[in-house]
């Protein structure tokens, strides 16, 4: 959501790059801050997940989504292998539970 601008300025240049947005309907990196700093529970960080296929075609490019580690093979192949010199975007919804477990796992590197 916070990206708009850069799809813009893609679609009106036409750069030919592809776009990979990850999906999870909040701002899970804000969650994972807010817990550290004691919160019980987050807040202002979740919103409605907007339609990413709909967005993509508004501009009039290329879109797919990915629910899966196979769809995102499927989707960058399809994206990477297409040269109609326009952006393309993919959706890569994920599961934003994940999170502080990774963040962790990372500090400890």
């Amino acid at each position: 959501m916070m990206r708009l601008p850069e799809l813009a300025t893609a679609v009106q240049y036409k750069l030919p790059i592809v776009m990979v947005i990850i999906s999870d309907g909040r701002l899970s990196l804000i969650d994972v801050k807010q817990i550290k700093k004691g919160y019980t529970a987050p807040k202002g960080t979740c919103f409605a997940r907007p339609n990413y296929i709909d967005l993509g075609h508004s501009f009039g490019i290329p879109t797919w989504r990915a629910d899966n580690e196979e769809e995102l093979k499927g989707a960058l192949a399809g994206a990477l292998n297409s040269d109609d010199g326009m952006p393309k975007l993919i959706e890569a919804r994920i599961d934003p539970s994940s999170y502080p477990r990774q963040f962790d796992a990372v500090r400890e590197l």
